[in-house]
């Protein structure tokens, strides 16, 4: 075994205090927004808000900030904050400068010179505001009527230093008596001398009007019959200077100093002398028992209750120490493991008793107190065990990080950062389950239960074995469940924000909580107490916050002493002698102002309508500007919602609907008491559309515009009905036209002459020549039904066509003309589309009427060119006798024909134009011959 601790510092300190619990306290400083730390006053005004005489004047303070009040000039150092009526204070400088707080004014109200008779001090008295002035009082206020009657006025050697109410009577204080004086009528009712003193300070006590001469720490009972024995106040100082005596609402009395608080309960005793390093200039308790204390130079201390109190362990160690574990010995000591190896030992006063420096950079992991054997087991770095009885340690022992431990008769069970170590009178008898980090060992029905971050097991003590146990798959079903805790045959655990226990073999819910993990859990004076990182839940549905008086971040842990609840982080903590009862005060709701644009009346128009309605909660301390605000607003739209007031202090609407609401606003303090509601009716005036008139206007409107509307209509299908008729009269015309075109385009005596024609080469035995024409011929035929059938042909199948026809012409007139057909390169013969067989009938004239009717040379061209600009022109230029001519040929063979096959094509070009095809047929002849152009015009 290795050798003991080479350094041990044990302290006991039976009167001097290293450390000690104080009460808990938050504090109200120039970093939250007051001009100045020297506070020499604090009262609570008519309306909750606190106010505040300071270094720099008077400040007021909502619980969530800090607000000044308007002045003209530079105020001086004020105090002794005294309600006048109604909202109106009267307060003082130290310069006698006497100031008026007003509504939200702070004016100077009036100055006299100090030297004479020293700076006022103002009492209120039923509805009388007194003054002691040097020698002499006065009653310069009578409720809402300010005067000024002298009601005493001592000779000029005599100064009055202290005013109090006492059975009905002023009770005053000089330098060497006690003054009592009926406030009805002036008189004196009795004086009483106590002796040349002149730090003599009065103050009541339940039904008694006490004396405390300072200097010669002596508090009397006093009458106007005599002084009572003195009380001589345990642990007082008499060096230190006194500010005021007063009596708590609890019965004890605070004595303020430059070197703290002294604090004495109903019998006088010293129940601790508090802040010794702050001078206390002045106390308040507000109406939610609050206690304030004002302080001269480190602003304000609110202490939420004297019954819960606070130790730092820079008091107990003087460095950055900071706390890892934290274990209650019995009802009297408490054992406090850092992260640094030390341990310290101190009692229910926070004094410290037993200091033990293990010399070494390791966190106190764990504490167990084994009472079989009165010794304490710590782990740091080493398992030590130390004997309570003289508090040296007995050995250490090698082994793994331990972190939890649990004693049974002589064997020790330590689970540990690699599974579980079992020591039999100092020798190791096991060692298993090295996969668990065990965090917490637990003794349920006979057996020990092993807590871990990878689950529980159950190990039994007696065959040194894991073993299946029925209540195991049952945990094992919530999700990380920790925290396990004994108490008789019940055993709780968390899980999650859950708490549950374990009864009989069955696991039940036993409350929720609003935390998403449960850090710790402990039992006190019947119920189940939860903590996350900030907050505790009990059992009851009562919780534990800031506004309770719980001044912890990031919790590291619980525990109870003395039927005291023990709470710890690393840098504090906390003891809970009593928990804060709950605020049963109503809040007051104050409306600061309604904006926006509604009149007087609460009645706006619908355009742009806006309501900002600003508030404060007050009084709002406890609650830290969590206190809520509830509104609801009924109506043509229901809506309702809950808001912090540290976060929100403004409720608006924008843009409602017409119609009239009802708007309730509610505070609601920490512990759900809410005031009286604030109810508005408003009316937001219907839009002009909205208007019966606008509304008859509209459906009048609407009626014409639908008959106006109706007869357009009509006028539109008359007009689509008449322009299809003329769409189907021009499609009719059309097709008359293309089937006047296509019985011109094959004539019948071309045929017959055709088939004449081979029918000759069958004759005369030209076999081949008959066989090639009949093909043409059947090739011709064919494709004349075919195009025929069809409104538009490509170029190339209508100069192939036409190629055929000159073919078979040729053959029938036994080749009386020559025939050429030039075609432009350039086009694109498959794509340009032009009417079916357009150009035949113009071919077949040439032919028959051109060329036949002439003597000598026949030619005919078919020319296919593309323009510059895109068009592209069919020209058919034969060398005939020309149109006039053959008119006349024509009129003298056929009397009574009618030709009115290029009539048809001109019809039937006029008619494609309407439709929007754009071509073009121009026919110029003279003598020597006739031209046909026909122009396919380029689309834009």
């Amino acid at each position: 075994m290795k050798h003991l601790l080479s350094y041990l510092l044990l302290t006991i300190l039976s009167h001097f205090t290293f450390g000690q619990f104080e009460p808990t306290y938050r504090q109200l400083s120039v970093a939250d927004g007051l001009p100045s730390n020297t506070i020499y006053d604090v009262t609570q005004g008519v309306n909750g808000e606190i106010l505040i005489g300071h270094q720099y004047g008077v400040s007021r303070y909502n619980g969530i900030k800090v607000n000044e009040f308007l002045t003209n000039e530079q105020t001086p150092s004020l105090s002794n904050i005294t309600l006048v009526f109604g909202d109106m204070y009267l307060c003082r400088s130290f310069n006698d400068q006497i100031y008026l707080i007003n509504d939200n004014r702070l004016l100077l109200w009036d100055t006299q010179s100090s030297k004479a008779r020293g700076y006022s001090t103002f009492m209120r008295f039923n509805d009388w505001i007194y003054q002691l002035k040097g020698n002499k009082i006065l009653k310069i206020w009578d409720g809402n009527k300010q005067i000024e009657d002298n009601v005493l006025e001592l000779d000029s050697i005599r100064t009055l230093y202290a005013i109090a109410e006492h059975q009905g009577l002023l009770c005053l204080s000089t330098q060497d008596s006690v003054i009592w004086i009926n406030p009805v009528n002036n008189n004196v009712e009795g004086t009483l001398e106590v002796g040349s003193e002149r730090h003599i300070f009065l103050y009541n006590r339940d039904e008694n009007l006490m004396i405390f001469k300072s200097l010669d720490n002596k508090l009397h009972f006093v009458d106007q019959s005599g002084l009572s024995q003195p009380i001589i106040l345990e642990g007082f100082n008499v060096n230190h200077k006194v500010n005021f005596i007063k009596e708590t609402k609890g019965g004890l009395t605070a004595i303020g100093t430059f070197a703290g608080l002294y604090l004495y309960d109903q019998n006088f005793n010293l129940i601790g002398h508090y802040y010794q390093d702050m001078q206390i200039s002045c106390m308040m308790e507000d109406a939610e028992n609050n206690i304030w204390l004002g302080t001269l130079q480190d602003g304000i201390l609110i202490i939420p209750s004297l019954q819960i109190y606070s130790l730092y362990t820079k008091q107990l160690f003087n460095d950055k120490t900071t706390i890892s574990k934290i274990e209650t010995i019995d009802d009297s000591l408490i054992a406090i493991g850092t992260f640094q190896g030390k341990l310290a030992i101190v009692d229910l006063k926070g004094e410290l008793q037993h200091m033990f420096d293990f010399e070494r950079r390791d966190e106190v992991q764990s504490i167990y107190v084994n009472k079989e054997k009165n010794e304490l087991l710590v782990f740091c770095k080493t398992l030590i065990s130390i004997d309570l009885s003289n508090w040296k340690i007995k050995h250490e022992q090698e082994v793994f990080p331990v972190k939890s431990s649990y004693v049974i008769d002589d064997t020790v069970f330590c689970g540990t950062s690699a599974g579980l170590s079992v020591f039999l009178n100092d020798i190791q008898i096991y060692t298993g389950e090295k996969e668990m980090w065990i965090r917490n060992i637990i003794s349920f029905e006979k057996g020990l239960l092993l807590d871990a971050p990878s689950g529980i097991a159950y190990f039994n003590p007696t065959n040194l074995k894991v073993e299946d146990h029925p209540i195991l798959s049952s945990i094992k079903e919530y999700t990380d469940p920790t925290n396990f805790l004994q108490i008789g045959d019940t055993l709780f655990f968390s899980s999650k924000g859950s708490v549950l226990y374990v009864y009989l073999q069955n696991i039940k819910p036993l409350f929720e909580t609003a935390s998403p993990k449960i850090r710790s859990l402990t039992y006190l004076n019947g119920q189940i107490y939860a903590a996350d990182n900030k907050t505790i839940y009990a059992q009851d549905g009562s919780i534990i916050n800031s506004s309770k008086g719980l001044m912890l971040n990031e919790i590291k842990g619980m525990s109870v002493i003395d039927n005291s609840l023990l709470v710890y982080n690393t840098e504090k903590f906390q003891l809970f002698r009593a928990f804060k009862t709950a605020n049963h005060l109503s809040p007051q709701l104050s409306i600061k102002s309604i904006k926006g644009s509604y009149d007087d009346k609460m009645v706006t128009s619908f355009y742009d309508n806006s309501l900002q309605i600003e508030y404060e909660i007050l009084p709002n301390i406890s609650a830290q500007g969590n206190a809520k605000i509830i509104y609801h607003l009924s109506g043509k739209i229901e809506e309702s919602d809950t808001l912090t007031a540290a976060e929100v202090n403004e409720v608006s609407f924008e843009r409602l609907p017409y119609g009239d609401y009802n708007l309730s606003l509610t505070a609601q303090n920490e512990d759900g008491k809410t005031s009286d509601p604030y109810e508005l009716h408003l009316t937001v005036n219907r839009p002009y559309y909205a208007s019966w008139w606008f509304r008859i206007g509209l459906v009048l409107l609407v009626v014409v515009i639908s008959i106006v509307v109706i007869r357009l209509r009509i006028k539109v299908l008359q007009k689509k009905n008449k322009e299809k008729l003329e769409k189907e009269r021009l499609k009719t015309h059309l097709l008359l036209s293309e089937l006047k075109a296509i019985r011109s385009q094959m004539d019948p005596h071309f045929i017959f002459n055709c088939l004449s024609a081979i029918q000759s080469n069958i004759l005369s035995d030209e076999k081949e020549d008959a066989y090639q024409n009949l093909t043409v011929f059947t090739q011709l035929l064919r494709e004349a039904l075919l195009y025929t059938s069809r409104e538009f042909n490509s170029l190339e199948e209508e100069t192939s066509f036409i190629k055929k026809y000159i073919q078979l012409e040729q053959m029938r007139y036994q080749h009386p003309f020559d025939f050429s057909m030039e075609i432009d390169p350039k086009i694109k013969m498959a794509v340009v589309k032009l009417p079916s067989l357009i150009t035949q009938p113009f071919v077949e004239n040439a032919i028959r009427h051109g060329l036949m009717h002439k003597e000598g040379e026949r030619t005919l061209k078919y020319a296919v060119a593309q323009q510059n600009n895109g068009d592209i022109i069919i020209q058919i230029i034969d060398n005939g006798v020309g149109l006039e001519k053959a008119k006349a040929i024509n009129a003298e063979m056929r009397k009574n024909h009618q030709s009115t096959g290029i009539k048809s094509i001109y019809e039937r070009i006029e008619l494609l134009g309407k439709r929007g095809f754009n071509y073009h047929l121009d026919m110029t002849s003279d003598k020597l011959g006739t031209t046909v152009t026909f122009t396919i015009k380029k689309n834009d």
